[in-house]
């Protein structure tokens, strides 16, 4: 199955792809919308466009963000990826994740017009999140809710929800603090990411030690993720100041597609482990990953501090 952004420049061929990749027929489809088989088939052999209504409705049964709908609705070009949600208005953006600029320790562009971050304070917004990452890779060991939540009562601001103007989600972050010694059963393939039961969330931002594991994350676009990993800068650099570099934390990172591994390695972060195994049950670009750095060294090379 192909990751890789296609070209779409109307919604026909953005629903059939969508249809196509989830095994629905015409009529199984049309009844998911909302809307009648013979209105659906007009939308998908582009004989007419689909009205405000019904674009909001497609984004929320198939996760394809508003932006995109409304952009091939209007016969405008745009890039995307179903399987990877994830859009670009370019070729080039499509093509090229990282860029150096990201590492600057400014805060996120986050002025509540394009994107607004939200806490994951409830279990409901804590399960849309899961059910994204699932409908992306399927893991059978993903985070539980419990203690997703309890992680964002640890450790609020690396605990996120990103949403657009029509407040569907476009973004995501999970971040669970843990002691060095669950860590390292996760890293040690010891234990799955679904064992961590609440109890184990650490407080490592008050004991200034342990491991802060970013489990989950994404973007439905390079310019959103962008907005995530600048608010991630901005908020260890804040660490690191206010904590006057007495700290002993290490972040590590989970990814299953080349952005996170890209992101990773140009962070200067280590690959301390592939789940080969779980690549062999899942469609992932790369098998499953943990990178990881210690923040003293993550502040050192990205921001000269010592």
């Amino acid at each position: 199955m192909s990751y890789a952004m296609k070209y779409f420049n109307n919604l026909g061929d953005l629903l059939k792809e969508y249809r196509e990749l989830f095994s629905l027929n015409q009529e199984d489809f049309a009844e998911q919308l909302d809307t009648n088989l013979k209105t659906y088939q007009r939308w998908e052999r582009n004989e007419h466009p689909a009205k405000e209504e019904n674009l909001f409705k497609i984004s929320q049964i198939t996760w394809i963000p508003l932006h995109v709908t409304k952009t091939v609705n209007a016969g405008m070009p745009i890039y995307y990826s179903v399987k990877k949600r994830k859009w670009s208005p370019t070729k080039l953006e499509s093509k090229k994740y990282f860029f150096p600029e990201l590492l600057t320790p400014t805060p996120p562009d986050d002025d509540g017009l394009f994107i607004r971050f939200a806490p994951l304070d409830s279990e409901e917004v804590i399960k849309l999140v899961k059910e994204s990452d699932r409908n992306i890779y399927p893991s059978q060991n993903s985070f539980r809710i419990d203690t997703a939540y309890r992680a964002h009562q640890i450790a609020p601001e690396l605990n996120f929800v990103v949403y657009d103007l029509a407040d569907l989600v476009v973004g995501h972050q999970v971040c669970l603090p843990l002691s060095q010694t669950t860590y390292a059963k996760i890293k040690n393939g010891q234990m799955a990411e679904g064992d961590i039961l609440p109890k184990d969330i650490f407080n490592a931002l008050v004991l200034r030690l342990g491991v802060l594991y970013f489990c989950a994350g994404r973007g439905a676009s390079a310019s959103i993720q962008h907005n995530i990993i600048s608010k991630n800068v901005h908020i260890l650099l804040k660490y690191w100041m206010q904590y006057l570099r007495n700290i002993n934390l290490t972040l590590a990172a989970h990814v299953m597609n080349v952005d996170g591994y890209e992101v990773c390695k140009n962070l200067g972060m280590q690959l301390v482990f592939e789940d080969r195994q779980e690549f062999q049950a899942i469609e992932t670009e790369l098998p499953p990953a943990i990178f990881e750095a210690r923040i003293k060294d993550l502040a050192k090379s990205l921001f000269n501090l010592e």
